[in-house]
């Protein structure tokens, strides 16, 4: 019998109190008429006489009037009777028009025209009726069964499956739930993306942290997935009644053409539901049942290993919303909450869960004060209050004692004997706890998996609950019991809980409930001096004067050190040397971040610490430069806001008056305040979360408060630069451009204000303490100027760098052309050997075209002085400029050129030049002549100069003096050997390059400095080379695979060399299989033209059987991607393939080639695996072999889990059983092969439940 006769049959037998009843459910539900019953007597299944039936009011006030009627014969007569009675016996109290309509409800049927009428009948008499026959309330049973099976005990189901408001009505039911109610926000891109896979997948994960909103969403966009083809669709959600006995229900719902959507909310909980609908959902149509299932990160990759046996499934993988959608959120209905500090506390609080928004927001606007937001006892008892006190009613005090040391500890495991420890500690024995953790499991308050691991599963409800079993009223656990058993072990998370409970409830309230477990602490028998200070360092606002003073004995017997101030090295570096931090220091450091008492004690004990213990010096400045940088949390929450910058300041300033520390003091300052004048600074603050640190930048408000402590620092500076004028450079330097790294910059909302309201101090600072003659005075003034005039335009600025345009300064403002701050339109310097480069610097420089050799001589005198004070970079740039000015002279005025050559030369070329165009020019004419110029005296980069000369002979004067003073050049030496430009010499010798090369590589080969030979000389010059002389060319590739990092990367010089001498591969291979050939054995040298034809393969094939027998085990993948590498085409990639296949022939019966051979199939075409493997069964089904050969890479990576690697290396085995069952022979080989195998799926289903409860296990 089909559904619809089965619901048929059971209306048409139905008593007529029990049909009303039935009616009068469907019609409330399906119509939202909340129906007066007038037909059927309280409480007992019988009717009685009444008219109407049954009747109710409509929002709008009118009326709907109703009968019923089970009536077999007769019935048009009983409808035409109950209509009439309807109208006649109510319109004296009910006039026509205050009635909705009439609704006669049956449980047979009648014909068209006997409907049409009835219909009519009701018209004339100025009423609106409808027939509800025995169809439409089949309908309404087969579309939502549990009434009827509630009212006629009609099984068509358990009920499991609840549609959409049910199960949000069932939802908000449970402890800790929000309402799923509000709008989503900040969830378009995957509300997008839920669709489109809902329209193509069979299965939906969505998977994401707890509180992101996943069942909102999957509520939300499923039942618009619905909506949009209501007729076809129908969603239902799965609701746990412990027993996953629901397939006749969901058959019942399952109709052709018909789709269905099951949600399956936290599916890891629902787990059995969803392998019943896995099994069902295979034998249906595709797309006929849909499965969405949520789950949280945690259980994450235990759910997808339930879906692999899904046939389509997808992902949507929800993380925790911005900030500004949040915000979004907290803005709109029911809240409005738009007050920036109750904002800002709110999205700390969350963490971009919406979940923990709303909460927090309710309670926000039920209170009406942002103090409630900082002590968050309020919010946590509104809103996980009923959680406890559902606890609570289960009458067993163990359970929150339970939880609490479950978030405690983070996780638990039966193996770990910890459970032990808990009972000796707290005397709750390990059945108890194990009892609790599944009731707590059941309760959703904590996670389990496979029985025997037990983890926290919400942080801040955690934190509540831990806060009550030890710090709450009734306090049903002893703090100092946890202290003196679990400190010295589990002292990270002493400090993690502690931390959150003084971060969410009352500090002084916490007090007198922590402050006797400490004492009773302190109580111990000889307690480790490092210990005790972690023990300070937790438990710090508490400990504040004890860290004083146990910090200040220990300081007092060391000694005032006596190297002065500037023996202090500070370090700039971005890598400084790793120097572990002092647990005083660290003690101290918390004291010094938080307005308290003793902050103002704790920075002079820094101060001491610094240069007592010279090791912690650049630790103890980062500190206090950290101390000094503006952080906005601070100035939001603390009055007054700039409490730890100006009491940092007061202290380093006291200090700094002081005979015996004033010197170190003011080094100290000298570091700290110019960095500290920076207008944004990026700040690093921990989350609620485990581990969890925030990144932010926190920009200097322009604001009247933060002007004056600006001003103390610019008086700070002044003081300073007034006290030591020669620092007062180095102190702008550091204001232009602060040494904080990333930390410390200039930029943000209020930059430009606090640039301009500086210039009040700056400007006089620089007009009293610079002098505009000194050239590192003029320099920092006009890059100064131009660090402003980017932004701003300030008069008095301009009018001071006009004073401070030293002859010096104006000199290294031509010669210096890319400085910092500088703008400029033009950016052809930056080529400055190019065409354009060389126009502009000749433009730049044309007032250098002096015409007395007296006037270049002060000219690079005054240059020399430049030179020598300026960075590399700088000094680049004036080499660059003297090159242009030679050039320029010499090509103007020959002769006086060749005299400001000389100069240079007899000055020993300071700058390093290497004037390339101007040596060209002096070759150009008497040859003779220029070359003594250049080689009669010794000058820095003679050799260089000697050889860019000889490179310019003309082909009539070429002859073999020349040729051998070139021969002798390259003899004695050079540390840059070039071979460009020699063409005129060719002619006077076949074996040029050859005879060259020899000389260079004999003195590199021999020099203890280092030489670089021209980097493509292979590539450029083999076609010179015959074999004869080819051994130099091999040297060379040698020589420079040890010494130039990177040579050759594509192989393309070596290519050179193997065409030239095919047997010279072996010699390479060899070379690199030799331990002491090379630092590294096997480059990373890409190998492409041994497969660009089949000419290599015999080469190869004796290459791989001579590699089993040099390489070490483990070098696989570097032989793999040195001999056969990532194929650039197709062709390429079909060579490679042919040899493995030729090499698996050749070596069938090789054991040691074979496994080679397969780990560079492993490694380089891991998709060719199984066909490989299928071939050389054919050949060799040798079971040793087949279990030593490594078919999985030597090395992988896995992210946060193990369990997809493993997944894959499964695969791969079923792959290979496969293959196995499809050989025409079965050897006894074969099968002990198989049976290896299938040990090794077995092996690896265990590995991955492990991986399974390694991955719930980890605390973080």
């Amino acid at each position: 019998m089909s559904l619809i006769s089965l619901i048929e049959k059971k209306l048409e037998t139905l008593s007529p109190a029990s049909f009303q009843k039935l009616s009068d459910a469907y019609l409330d539900r399906f119509r939202d008429w909340p129906l007066q019953s007038w037909g059927t007597m309280i409480g007992e299944d019988k009717d009685k006489i009444g008219v109407p039936d049954a009747y109710c009011q409509l929002p709008d006030g009118r009326f709907v009037l109703v009968a019923y009627t089970t009536a077999n014969k007769g019935l048009l007569k009983k409808l035409e009777g109950d209509l009439a009675d309807c109208i006649t016996r109510t319109k004296d109290m009910i006039a026509p028009a205050q009635v909705e309509r009439i609704c006669l409800v049956f449980n047979r049927k009648v014909s068209p025209e006997n409907s049409v009428a009835l219909l009519e009948s009701a018209k004339a008499a100025g009423y609106k009726l409808e027939l509800i026959n025995i169809d439409v309330l089949t309908r309404m049973v087969h579309k939502y069964p549990p009434l009827a099976a509630e009212l006629i005990s009609l099984d068509l189901g358990r009920g499991q499956l609840l549609q959409g408001p049910e199960f949000i009505e069932a939802y908000g039911r449970q402890p800790g739930a929000t309402s799923l109610n509000h709008s989503l926000y900040g969830r378009a891109q995957e509300q997008e993306e839920l669709l489109l896979k809902l329209a193509s997948a069979n299965v939906v994960l969505v998977s994401g942290p707890a509180g992101v909103g996943k069942t909102q969403l999957v509520v939300t966009t499923c039942q618009a997935y619905c909506d949009s083809a209501p007729a076809t669709r129908q969603l239902y959600y799965i609701y746990d009644k412990k027993s996953a006995d629901f397939v006749k229900e969901l058959r019942f719902m399952m109709a052709p053409g018909k789709e269905v959507l099951i949600v399956a909310d936290d599916a890891n909980r629902v787990s059995p539901y969803l392998t019943v609908l896995l099994a069902e959902q295979r034998v249906h149509p595709p797309g006929a049942l849909k499965i969405i299932a949520t789950v949280r990160d945690y259980a994450r990759e235990f759910v997808k290993d339930l879906l692999k046996q899904a046939s389509y499934a997808e992902e949507v993988e929800l993380k925790p919303l911005a900030k500004e959608h949040i915000t979004a959120l907290l803005n709109a209905e029911p809240y409005n909450i738009f007050n920036s500090q109750y904002v800002s506390r709110i999205l700390e609080l969350s963490e971009g869960r919406p979940r923990l928004a709303i909460m927090v927001a309710s309670v926000a606007k039920k209170k009406q004060t942002l103090s409630t937001l900082h002590s968050v006892a309020d919010i946590y008892d509104s809103y996980f209050g009923p959680i406890l006190t559902e606890l609570e009613a289960k009458q067993n005090a163990d359970l929150l004692r339970v939880a609490a040391l479950i978030h405690f500890f983070r996780v638990v495991q039966q193996e770990d004997g910890l459970d032990e420890q808990i009972n000796n500690v707290f005397g709750i024995a390990p059945d108890t706890f194990w009892e609790c953790t599944r009731v707590l499991h059941d309760a959703e308050l904590v996670e389990m998996h496979e029985d025997r691991i037990v983890r926290s599963s919400d942080q801040i409800l955690g934190n509540f609950i831990f806060y009550k079993a030890f710090f709450g009223p009734k306090r049903l656990l002893a703090y100092d019991s946890l202290l003196l058993g679990f400190f010295s072990q589990w002292n990270r998370r002493v400090t993690d809980t502690i931390t959150g409970v003084i971060n969410d409830f009352d500090y002084e309230a916490l007090k007198p409930r922590i402050k006797p477990a400490l004492v009773a602490w302190f109580k111990q028998p000889d307690i480790e001096d490092k210990v005790r200070w972690q023990f300070y360092r937790t438990f710090w606002p508490y400990l504040r004067l004890e860290i004083i003073s146990h910090a200040q004995e220990y300081l007092d017997a060391l000694p005032w050190p006596e190297q002065p101030a500037t023996a202090y090295v500070v370090h700039t570096s971005n890598n400084p040397p790793f120097v572990r931090e002092s647990a005083v220091l660290e003690a101290l450091e918390s004291i010094c971040k938080h307005p308290v008492e003793e902050q103002a004690n704790a920075i002079m004990l820094v101060v001491e610490l610094a240069a007592k213990l010279p090791e912690q010096f650049n630790k103890a400045l980062t500190l206090l430069s950290t101390l000094c940088s503006f952080n906005t949390q601070e100035y939001n929450r603390y009055q007054p806001g700039l409490h730890t910058l100006t009491t940092t300041f007061e202290v380093l300033q006291t200090i700094a008056d002081d005979p015996l520390q004033g010197a170190f003091a003011r080094w100290l300052l000298q570091h700290i305040t110019p960095s500290a004048l920076a207008t944004s600074f990026q700040g690093v603050h921990t989350t609620r979360g485990q581990n969890g640190i925030s990144i932010c930048c926190y920009e200097v408000p322009f604001f009247e408060d933060v002007k004056d402590w600006r001003q103390m620092l610019w008086m700070q500076f002044g003081a300073l630069c007034k006290l030591d004028p020669t620092i007062t450079v180095r102190m702008f330097e550091g204001y232009l451009a602060p040494k904080g790294g990333l930390w410390a910059r200039h930029e943000g909302e209020y930059l430009q204000d606090w640039q301009r309201w500086d210039t009040q101090f700056t400007i006089p600072l620089l007009t009293s303490l610079l002098s505009p003659e000194n050239f590192t005075h003029a320099k920092l003034v006009n890059r100064y100027y131009y660090w402003l005039e980017r932004r701003l335009s300030i008069p008095e600025m301009q009018a001071l760098k006009a004073l401070f345009t030293s002859t010096a300064y104006r000199l290294y403002d031509l010669v210096v052309f890319d400085q910092p701050f500088v703008r400029r339109a033009n950016r052809t310097f930056m080529r400055y050997y190019g065409d354009e480069g060389v126009k502009f610097l000749l433009e730049r420089l044309a007032p250098f075209a002096y015409k007395k050799l007296a006037s270049y001589k002060r000219l690079f005198e005054q240059l020399l002085q430049i030179y020598q004070t300026v960075d590399n970079r700088e000094q680049a740039q004036i080499r660059a400029s003297v090159h242009i000015i030679l050039h320029e002279v010499i090509e103007r005025q020959r002769s006086l050129g060749i005299e400001v050559l000389m100069h240079v030369m007899n000055t020993g070329n300071p700058f390093a030049a290497l004037p390339w165009m101007a040596l060209k020019h002096l070759a150009s004419e008497e040859y003779h002549f220029g070359y003594q110029l250049v080689e009669k005296q010794e000058f820095q980069e003679q050799k260089a100069w000697i050889r860019l000369y000889l490179q310019h002979l003309s082909p009539e004067l070429a002859n073999d003096y020349w040729l051998n003073e070139l021969y002798q050049l390259m003899k004695l030496g050079m540390t840059h050997y070039y071979f460009g430009n020699l063409t005129v010499y060719e002619p006077l010798t076949s074996n040029l390059y050859p005879e060259l090369l020899t000389l260079a590589l004999n003195y590199a080969e021999k020099a203890e400095h280092p030489v670089q030979i021209h980097y493509g000389f292979i590539e450029d010059y083999s076609q010179y080379f015959s074999s004869e002389n080819l051994d130099s060319l091999k040297r060379l590739y040698a020589w420079q695979s040890r010494h130039q990092d990177y040579f050759d990367h594509e192989g393309v010089q070596l290519e050179r060399i193997i065409k030239l001498d095919p047997d010279h591969l072996f010699t390479y291979v060899r070379g690199q299989t030799d331990q002491n050939a090379f630092p590294s054995r096997y480059e990373s040298r890409k190998l492409h033209f041994l497969w660009q034809s089949g000419y290599y393969y015999q080469y190869l094939l004796q290459i791989i059987e001579e590699l089993t027998v040099s390489y070490i085990r483990d070098e696989e993948e570097y032989i793999a991607k040195a001999f056969f590498p990532i194929p650039k085409d197709q062709s390429e990639k079909q060579h490679q393939e042919a040899f493995i296949a030729v090499a698996l022939a050749h070596f069938q019966q090789n054991k040691k080639v074979l496994k080679l051979l397969f780990s560079i199939i492993r490694e380089q075409m891991p998709d060719k695996l199984i066909d490989y493997l299928g071939q050389l069964l054919s050949l060799n089904d040798d079971a040793d072999l087949l279990k030593k050969l490594r078919i999985f890479p030597s090395s992988r990576t896995a992210g946060s889990s193990w369990v997809p690697v493993h997944q894959q290396d499964q695969q791969v085995w079923e792959s290979v059983l496969r293959l196995i069952e499809t050989q025409p022979k079965r050897s006894a080989s074969l099968l002990r092969y198989k049976s290896f195998v299938l040990q090794q799926i077995s092996i690896l289903e265990k590995q991955i439940d492990e991986e399974y409860a390694r991955n719930f296990a980890s605390p973080y």
